[in-house]
């Protein structure tokens, strides 16, 4: 699997919230983990939630 990292922040107003950015190599599974912090009036509140680690399929 590829090691390449990269930093990705976005606003999602609904949920479920859609991560659609495509992956890196075609037809190779990818290691893919997020973590989520809310926000008041765009002001962060608390901290970060545990980081959720999945692993996509081709």
């Amino acid at each position: 699997m590829n090691r390449c990292y990269a930093a990705c922040a976005a606003l999602a107003g609904r949920m479920p919230a859609l991560h659609s950015t495509p992956p890196a190599a075609v037809n190779r599974p990818e290691v893919r983990r997020y973590r989520a912090r809310y926000l008041k009036g765009n002001k962060p509140v608390g901290h970060y939630s545990d980081i959720i680690t999945v692993v996509t399929k081709p």
